[in-house]
C-alpha cells in the first residue's frame, strides 16, 4: 500500500510540472492587446512631430491618425478572439496532462515493474556487472566473499593463481592451502601448492613442498609437474644418480610439444655435469691416457671394485649400489654382479621395492660393446717415439676427429659409445658432458641407449679434467 501511495504522489507531481506552466500563461493576450496601444500612442505622436516640422501637410496628417486608430480597433477585435482561443487550448492541455500523465505511467509500470521485487545493495550491483573492472578490484571482491565464506573451495581455487601472477606468492601458498584443505581430492590443487611453496623458497624444494608433490604422485603416478619438481629434489639433496634417472624417464615419457621439456633437458645435463665431475685423480687419468686398451680396462675394474669396497663400509649408499649393479653388468662380470645384488639384499633386507630397482638396473644395462679397432702399426710406432704430452694431445686429436664425424652423422650408437668412453678416460668433463647432451639430443626418444651411455661413464668411474 505503501508503494502505490508513494507511486501517486509523484504521478501528482509530475503531473503538476506540465500543468503549472500552462496556467501561467493565462495574461498572455492582455499583455499584447496593452503593448499595441501604447504602439498606436507612439505613432500619434510621431505623426504630430512630422505635422510640426513640417514634414507631412495636416491632411496627410489627419489620413495618418484615421489609419493608426483602424489598426488599433483591428487589433482590439483579434485580442478578443486570441483570449478565447488561447483560454480554451490551456484548458484542454490540462485536462489531456491531468489524464495522460498517470494513466501511462500505471500502464508502464504494470507492463515492466515488480513492486514485490526487494532493492539492491551496492555491493550486489557490482556483483552484478564485473566488466570494466580491474583485476585488484574484482580480486578485492572475491577476497570480500572469501571473509564472510572461508569454506569456499571454488573462491580460494580462483584467487590462488591471481596471487601468484600478481607476485604474492605467500598469499597463493596459503590460498592453495585452504583449497586442498577443502578438497583433499584435487591432484592439480596439490601439485600447485607444492609449486607455489617452491617460488616462495626461491627455487628450493622443501620438504613441505616434496610432501605434497609425493602425495599428488599417490594419486596419478605419470603426474608431470609433480615428477618435475621431485627430480630437481633428488638433484638437491645430492642423490644425482636417482635425479638422473627420474629426469630421463620423465624426459622419455613426454610429448615432443611440453613446455617443460627444454628445461628437464637441461636439468639432466646439469645432473650428469655433477656426475662426472667427482672421480679419479688427475695421476689416475694420465696413466689412463697412457695405458694399453687392455691395462686401461683393468684400471677400469680395480675402480669399480673400490666402489664395491666402499659399499661394504658404508652400504647405506643407495646411489653408490646403483652404480655399482650396473658397472658389473655393463662389464658382463655376471660373477661379480650376483654378488654384488647379494650383499645389497643383505644390507637392504626389506626394502623389496629397492631390490625390484636394481634388478631392473642389472636387467637393462648393456654390456660394453667389443673394443673397436686400433691405430695403425704406423701409429703405434709414431706414438711409442712421441713424448708424453705430444701423445696425449695426439690421442685427444683423434677423439675429437670421432666427435666431428658424429656430428655429420649422430646416428652411430658405437661412435657414441666409444666418444663418451674417450672422454671419461680422458677426464674431459665438459667435453664428456656436452658429448652426453649431444647424444641426447641426436636420442631424445631412446631413454635405454643414454642409460647404456650414461652406465659406460660411469663404468669408468666419474672423471676430472685433465686439461
Amino acid at each position: 500500500m505503501i508503494f502505490w501511495i508513494t507511486a501517486a504522489l509523484l504521478a501528482l507531481l509530475a503531473m503538476a510540472s506540465v500543468v503549472f506552466p500552462l496556467l501561467r500563461k493565462r495574461g498572455e493576450a492582455g499583455s499584447l492587446f496593452a503593448y499595441d496601444r501604447e504602439l498606436y500612442k507612439a505613432r500619434l505622436k510621431e505623426i504630430d512631430t512630422d505635422l510640426e516640422l513640417g514634414r507631412i501637410a495636416a491632411a496627410e496628417a489627419e489620413a495618418a491618425r484615421a489609419e493608426e486608430g483602424r489598426k488599433l480597433l483591428a487589433l482590439s477585435d483579434t485580442k478578443e478572439t486570441r483570449s478565447n482561443v488561447g483560454k480554451r487550448e490551456r484548458w484542454s492541455l490540462v485536462a489531456a496532462a491531468a489524464v495522460f500523465v498517470p494513466l501511462a505511467s500505471t500502464v508502464f509500470y504494470l507492463q515492466t515493474g515488480n513492486p514485490a521485487m526487494p532493492d539492491m545493495s551496492i555491493a550486489s550491483r557490482l556483483n552484478q556487472d564485473p566488466t570494466g573492472q580491474s583485476i585488484e578490484q574484482l580480486l578485492g571482491r572475491a577476497e570480500a566473499q572469501l571473509a564472510k565464506n572461508p569454506d569456499d573451495v571454488k573462491g580460494w581455487s580462483v584467487v590462488a593463481p591471481v596471487y601468484m601472477r600478481l607476485g604474492r606468492v605467500e598469499d597463493a601458498v596459503l590460498a592453495y592451502r585452504n583449497a586442498v584443505r577443502l578438497n583433499p581430492g584435487d591432484v592439480d590443487l596439490k601439485t600447485s601448492l607444492g609449486e607455489a611453496m617452491v617460488v616462495a623458497e626461491q627455487g628450493i624444494v622443501t620438504e613441505d613442498a616434496k610432501h605434497w608433490f609425493t602425495e599428488a604422485i599417490k594419486q596419478r603416478p605419470n603426474d608431470p609437474k609433480a615428477r618435475f619438481f621431485l627430480a630437481i629434489a633428488l638433484g638437491q639433496e645430492g642423490k644425482l644418480q636417482e635425479a638422473a634417472d627420474a629426469w630421463r624417464g620423465l624426459i622419455g615419457e613426454a610429448p615432443q610439444d611440453a613446455p617443460w621439456l627444454p628445461v628437464a633437458k637441461a636439468q639432466l645435463g646439469q645432473v650428469m655435469a655433477q656426475l662426472s665431475g667427482a672421480g679419479p685423480t688427475k695421476q689416475d687419468v694420465e696413466a689412463a691416457a697412457e695405458m694399453p686398451a687392455g691395462d686401461r680396462q683393468e684400471m677400469i675394474r680395480t675402480m669399480v671394485a673400490n666402489l664395491a669396497e666402499k659399499l661394504k663400509a658404508d652400504p647405506s649408499d643407495k646411489d653408490g649400489w646403483r652404480r655399482l649393479i650396473r658397472s658389473w653388468a655393463v662389464l658382463g662380470d655376471q660373477e661379480n654382479l650376483k654378488a654384488a645384488l647379494a650383499d645389497a639384499k643383505a644390507a637392504f633386507p626389506d626394502d623389496a621395492a629397492f631390490m625390484g630397482e636394481l634388478e631392473t638396473v642389472a636387467a637393462e644395462a648393456p654390456p660394453l660393446p667389443p673394443q673397436a679397432k686400433g691405430p695403425s702399426k704406423q701409429d703405434v710406432e709414431a706414438a711409442a717415439n712421441m713424448p708424453a704430452a705430444d701423445r696425449q694431445e695426439m690421442i685427444r686429436g683423434m677423439v675429437a676427429n670421432l666427435a666431428e664425424k658424429l656430428k655429420a652423422d649422430p646416428s652411430d650408437k658405437d661412435g657414441w659409445r666409444r666418444l663418451i668412453r674417450s672422454w671419461t678416460v680422458l677426464g674431459d668433463k665438459e667435453k664428456l658432458a656436452a658429448s652426453l647432451a649431444d647424444a641426447g639430443g641426436a636420442f631424445p626418444e631412446d631413454a635405454a641407449f643414454l642409460a647404456e651411455l650414461d652406465a659406460i661413464a660411469g663404468a669408468a668411474g666419474p672423471t676430472g679434467n685433465s686439461q
